[in-house]
């Protein structure tokens, strides 16, 4: 059983957020792929989304002790409506850019030319790496893009849980668990 020195730590929020996050940016990740899997079966995609994911859960870690917590959480209470609206038009452009980025213009190029073909020859392969030049580019263009929009919705996402769990955790330990905060 937990003694009460252990539930009386405040940092056990951080492992409360830290998997609520997971769980929040991982069922994210879900939507994306069944939203995509209409234009592709496997690709690059897969990977940018694993890795934003991966990336954005430990990013997110930085803000969960409750000192980092509070002062994130102040910050965006503190901005402008005009500002959120610009982060949320930012979102939806975003999103639009890269559905017709990605599923409009560079799946089907993707299809036609492999990214990673080699030949015998070190003047042909350099000659295939310029011809993919484009290829390339837009490739970390549309990873670019990607990982921002995962991000701003992942914020969009988890703010509103994370004041709930937040407060909820305070309530039940008031309340239910007869702790003093520290």
């Amino acid at each position: 059983m937990l003694g009460g020195e252990f539930l009386n730590k405040r940092e056990n929020k951080k492992w409360m957020l830290n998997l609520l996050l997971s769980v929040t940016l991982l069922s994210l990740n879900q939507v994306f792929s069944s939203l995509s899997k209409n234009t592709y079966e496997v690709s690059v995609l897969e990977i940018f989304k694993i890795s934003s994911t991966s990336a954005i859960i430990m990013f997110m870690g930085l803000f969960t002790s409750e000192e980092n917590f509070d002062i994130w959480i102040g910050g965006i209470k503190s901005w402008s409506r005009l500002r959120k609206i610009i982060w949320l038009v930012a979102l939806i452009t975003l999103s639009l850019l890269n559905y017709f980025i990605f599923d409009k213009f560079l799946v089907p190029s993707l299809n036609t030319v492999d990214l990673f073909i080699y030949e015998s020859g070190l003047l042909r392969n350099a000659y295939i790496l310029l011809l993919n030049i484009p290829q390339y580019l837009m490739l970390l263009c549309n990873g670019l893009i990607l990982w921002i929009e995962i991000a701003s919705s992942s914020l969009f996402i988890s703010l509103p849980i994370n004041f709930i769990i937040a407060f909820s955790y305070d309530w039940i330990e008031k309340n239910f668990l007869n702790i003093d905060n520290d």
